[in-house]
């Protein structure tokens, strides 16, 4: 269950240029947080702004009771985080939302860029803790415009996954876009482990691609969307996405999952943040 709390601030870092890591100290949320999961965050005397602000989780430290975020400065909002100081309370609700659905075999290829890359390191530690032989089953593939941009990426080496990097400018990794570096991957570790599962979270343009190469290539995908929610838990309806109608015959290992052409819309915050990128509509 999702928990409201007063949350000391145990740390207040600027990681990059206006992108800064929050360490709160909220035991209940740490307990239970998953990849891909999100808390909402506000000030505890905000008036104006007065809604809190969605931030996915970056990591959970259970045994300590801490939870890690990583925001961008961008509005009035986030603005006022950053003058947040070590000692002070901010109020933390969650953690909200589904998250990524893991199977234990095959291989997995997580990609992201900007300020998607936070659930992906939670996702990534995850995987870091798989058997040693499986570890080397994990590659993240993240991007960004330039090197100085490129975020937490010491913090994918400690993970012990393979990490490769791109830059559009050619900076750092890759000369190009992340997406670039998907479908030879892909194919690498299709013809040494068979099944192969993508995560990704980011830019919409990046998703795109990403679940169009997916789709084109017969792997599964999830996404994990990004968009306004001013309550979290899908009672204003602010943060709907439009997606297919499915059907689903079988279960276990035997189920099979398919879209129709019917559309509908479901709320981010409360039915994803996490979607099979089959079942977002891009397109529209």
């Amino acid at each position: 269950m999702p928990s409201v709390i007063s949350a000391p601030i145990l740390a207040h870092r600027e990681v990059a240029p206006r992108h800064f890591v929050l360490t709160l100290h909220a035991p209940p949320i740490a307990a239970s947080a998953q990849p891909g999961q999100f808390v909402q965050v506000r000030g505890v005397d905000w008036v104006d702004p007065l809604l809190p602000r969605p931030f996915s989780v970056m990591r959970a430290h259970r045994d300590k009771g801490d939870i890690e975020i990583l925001y961008r400065v961008v509005g009035k909002g986030t603005a006022l985080m950053t003058r947040w100081q070590p000692g002070g309370n901010a109020q933390v609700f969650g953690p909200l939302g589904k998250p990524f659905q893991l199977f234990p075999y095959g291989a997995r290829v997580l990609i992201g860029g900007g300020v998607g890359i936070p659930p992906l390191l939670m996702l990534a530690e995850q995987c870091g803790r798989r058997p040693e032989a499986m570890r080397a089953a994990t590659v993240v593939l993240q991007g960004a415009r330039t090197a100085d941009q490129l975020l937490c990426v010491e913090d994918f080496q400690r993970t012990g996954v393979t990490l490769e990097l791109a830059t559009d400018d050619g900076s750092t990794g890759h000369h190009g876009l992340v997406t670039d570096l998907l479908k030879p991957h892909i194919s690498r570790l299709q013809a040494r482990y068979g099944t192969v599962e993508v995560f990704t979270c980011g830019p919409m343009a990046m998703m795109r691609a990403v679940a169009e190469t997916c789709r084109d290539g017969g792997v599964g995908c999830q996404v994990c969307l990004e968009a306004p929610m001013p309550c979290g838990f899908g009672v204003c309806m602010g943060c709907v996405v439009k997606v297919r109608g499915a059907w689903e015959i079988g279960q276990g290992s035997r189920r099979i999952k398919g879209w129709t052409m019917e559309r509908h819309y479901k709320r981010v915050c409360h039915d994803g943040p996490v979607f099979d990128a089959n079942e977002v509509v891009w397109d529209e």
